[in-house]
């Protein structure tokens, strides 16, 4: 579980932990990145507004990893409409899809 809110962190883990995961919780994204390296988690709910390394870097660090088995990541970002209406040029909020074809 990567997110800088606790409250949102303590409520996930708590559910994964429930659900019988090994969860552990980290709220940044540089933090993520090592976590990740050392642990080969097989879910991540990882947090887009994330201080030091966005979610977004995250999974752009990771995304050659080897991690045998598939990881799932699943990415969310919190009260996003107010994030950009706040700052609509922030480039964390910007997603970079990669051309196919």
């Amino acid at each position: 579980m990567v997110d800088d809110d606790p409250t949102v962190s303590n409520v996930v883990s708590a559910y994964l932990t429930k659900a019988g995961y090994d969860a552990r919780v980290v709220a940044d994204g540089v933090a993520a990145v090592e976590v990740w390296q050392q642990w080969k988690p097989s879910v991540v709910v990882l947090d887009v507004m994330l201080p030091g390394l966005s979610g977004l870097e995250v999974l752009r660090r990771v995304w050659g990893w080897d991690f045998g088995d598939s990881s799932t990541v699943t990415v969310h970002v919190r009260r996003l409409r107010e994030k950009i209406e706040a700052d609509p040029s922030d480039p964390r909020l910007v997603l970079t899809v990669p051309r196919t074809g």
